[in-house]
Order: C-alpha cells, then sequence, then structure tokens
C-alpha cells in the first residue's frame, strides 16, 4: 500500500553534479544499514535481511530525453505512488529530474517501515551533507557506529532485567 511512503521532493537551483549526487546518495546507503535491509519472512515470522550492498538507485532522466515538460508532473506522481516491495528491494528510492532551464527536481520515497517525519529530515540533510562534501559534518565514507537497532537492543535488555519501573509507573498513572 502506498499509504506508507514517505515521499518529499524539492527543486534544486543550477547545475547539479550528477556524479556527486550519485556518490552521495551510495554513501548514504552505506552509512545506513536500515537503508538497505529487507523484510522477509522465515517460517511465518517477519524478519529483516541487510544487504551488504545495494544499487545506488538514483534515476537520473533529462526533461527532453526521457520526458516531455508534459510528462514529468505524472512520472514523479507514479514514482511517488508506487509501491515498495519490501521482501525484495530496500524501501528507499530516489530520482533527479533535470530541467532545460537549469533546475532539477529531486524525489526522494521511504517506506514509513524504515523511517518517520524526524528521521527524513536527517537522511535529506545528511545527504545535502555529503552531496556538498562537507566532511566537518559528515565524513563520506563513515559508518554510524550506533544506530536505532542498538538502541532497541539495550532497551529490551533493560526492560526484560526489570528497568524503567519509574517510567512504567509513571505512564500508567497518566
Amino acid at each position: 500500500a502506498t499509504n506508507y511512503n514517505i515521499t518529499v521532493s524539492f527543486i534544486i537551483e543550477g547545475q547539479v553534479d550528477r556524479k556527486a549526487l550519485g556518490l552521495a546518495y551510495e554513501n548514504l546507503l552505506k552509512r545506513h544499514e536500515i537503508l538497505r535491509t529487507v523484510f522477509i519472512e522465515v517460517q511465518g515470522e517477519p524478519r529483516q535481511k541487510i544487504l551488504e550492498a545495494v544499487q545506488s538507485g538514483l534515476v537520473i532522466l533529462e526533461e527532453n530525453d526521457l520526458l516531455s515538460p508534459s510528462a514529468v508532473k505524472p512520472y514523479v506522481e507514479a514514482f511517488m505512488n508506487e509501491a515498495f516491495t519490501l521482501d525484495s528491494a530496500p524501501p528507499i528510492k530516489s530520482n533527479l529530474v533535470v530541467f532545460q532551464q537549469g533546475k532539477s527536481l529531486f524525489n526522494l520515497s521511504l517506506h514509513h517501515i524504515i523511517a518517520d517525519g524526524e528521521s527524513t529530515k536527517i537522511i535529506i540533510n545528511e545527504l545535502a551533507d555529503l552531496y556538498m562534501q562537507r566532511p566537518d559534518h559528515i565524513p563520506a565514507d563513515s559508518h554510524v557506529e550506533v544506530s536505532y537497532k542498538d538502541f532497541a537492543v539495550w532497551e529490551r535488555n533493560t526492560i526484560g532485567l526489570g528497568g524503567h519501573p519509574s517510567s512504567k509507573q509513571y505512564w500508567m498513572d497518566v
């Protein structure tokens, strides 16, 4: 179902360095395991499978080569409304439509299973930093050392050991 798609589009003014954008997108996928995760079923139970490597998936289209000006809007709408196949492809995709007037339209679609509004902002900011090669923000080939799954394991272990009694009581009293 496409109602779980989180979609973002924005206009980029000026020429886009397509190679740099492609590399930035690849580095983003390398940095975050969740962006390379597929969701499979094993003996009737859902499981996550992290892919070691994935194709970049960034599609670059020229307005006049592949899309006429009148076909851009329907193409982007179809792209954004395309359902993800969670068991065979990562739940993220993007494209760049390059217009003749020196503007481009970047489109990003994520499945809600891996992101929400706040994490989508982080992903976009990291992609921009990687594109701009801002080493003071994010080294291009670095990997995230602590991720949400690490927090989830810690949280589960803490609860299993009887941790968070005051937090539980707070929510029981509300």
